[in-house]
């Protein structure tokens, strides 16, 4: 049984990499090191500023975070169904999630106030859908756009602290090395749009995944909450039919033949002129390669929720979950120190001699 070693702050849960996939786990955990020291190198370098921003931004989040989590984590006993109320390990997965509830809503309020001031006047989406898309593609750097510098510079602090998260405290799901790739790709993402200087583009692609991200937190957290068919109310199953809706047409619909589409057909509109360096060029391409693989991400987990879906008409919620997303926790209610939990073993029978 391994366990955390005595040094290591509480925070650090999972120290040891995931036992189903230690080679990929550290290999993810490096590139996810490599990311962030990289970033703080070329923050540094392209002004110092940068880089006390985006520290700033990582820091005031842990703190929130950890408060928000503690007050869920206060909160969900006494909204919990009972039956749920008393599982630590169900009330603990609740405080992650509504965490990740409070980053999406507040991502997407932010995103919407982008996009919705009076110099922008939500330009950036209709003139795509139009056609015209020189002004989403304007070949200047997007950056100098104060608002939106601050507001990439929170996001590469929350998708920073997120993967690491992600890879040290947070519970362990089916969908572990998933979830784990997809921080790795939109991370990676987020950084080369950040010097590529495309951001009025990135800021539609974050509004339609936080947007979306809303449905699939409300949904876990209900069902962490015990809210589903057994206790009467069915929010579990509404949000699951909403989710499916919502994830169908922002992921799937809006992201590849809206967003990815025109970054393959409107992307000479911004490496116009002097600007069109083969450095450019490269970021660019870059993009749309990690654009490809987070909407390839988002069709598996699609494909999740149509077979979560086809057994919700036979099993409980609570079942389905725990088959096809939740598994088997790692940490149970009574070793939230991080303990690998080991499966207890059979007793052989034997048989008695006269």
């Amino acid at each position: 049984m391994a366990t955390r070693p005595t040094w290591m702050p509480k925070y650090v849960r999972h120290p040891s990499p995931h036992a189903d996939g230690p080679y990929m786990d550290n290999f993810l955990t490096v590139v996810i090191i490599c990311q962030v020291s990289g970033l703080c190198y070329g923050l540094a370098s392209s002004g110092i500023w940068n880089l006390i921003e985006y520290l700033f931004y990582g820091v005031v989040s842990l703190v929130i975070g950890e408060f928000v989590r503690s007050f869920f984590k206060w909160l969900g006993p006494r909204i919990a169904v009972k039956t749920h109320a008393v599982k630590t390990r169900n009330m603990r997965k609740f405080a992650d999630q509504a965490w990740h509830l409070v980053i999406h809503t507040s991502m997407t309020i932010a995103e919407v106030y982008l996009l919705a001031r009076p110099s922008v006047n939500w330009r950036w989406w209709t003139e795509m859908d139009s056609g015209d898309v020189q002004t989403t593609w304007e070949p200047v750097d997007q950056s100098l756009d104060a608002p939106v510098r601050s507001f990439y510079l929170l996001q590469l602090a929350l998708w920073s602290f997120t993967a690491i998260n992600h890879r040290f405290h947070e519970s362990r799901h089916l969908d572990y090395f998933v979830m784990l790739s997809h921080h790795v790709a939109t991370l990676s993402l987020l950084m080369l749009s950040w010097w590529a200087e495309p951001l009025r583009v990135g800021v539609l692609v974050l509004l339609l995944h936080d947007s979306s991200d809303i449905i699939a937190d409300l949904l876990k957290s209900f069902n962490y909450l015990g809210y589903g068919a057994n206790s009467g109310t069915y929010l579990s199953e509404m949000f699951f039919v909403g989710n499916l809706v919502s994830w169908g047409y922002t992921r799937l619909y809006l992201f590849p033949f809206h967003l990815i589409k025109s970054t393959f057909t409107d992307l000479h509109y911004f490496t116009a002129g002097e600007r069109g360096t083969n450095q450019l060029f490269f970021k660019c391409y870059c993009c749309i390669f990690f654009l490809c693989a987070v909407c390839a991400m988002s069709g598996w987990w699609f494909c999740l929720f149509i077979r979560m879906g086809y057994r919700l008409l036979t099993q409980t919620p609570d079942d389905v979950a725990r088959e096809t997303y939740e598994g088997d926790s790692d940490v149970d209610s009574g070793n939230e120190d991080g303990a690998q939990v080991e499966k207890p073993k059979k007793k052989k029978k034997t048989k008695k001699l006269n």
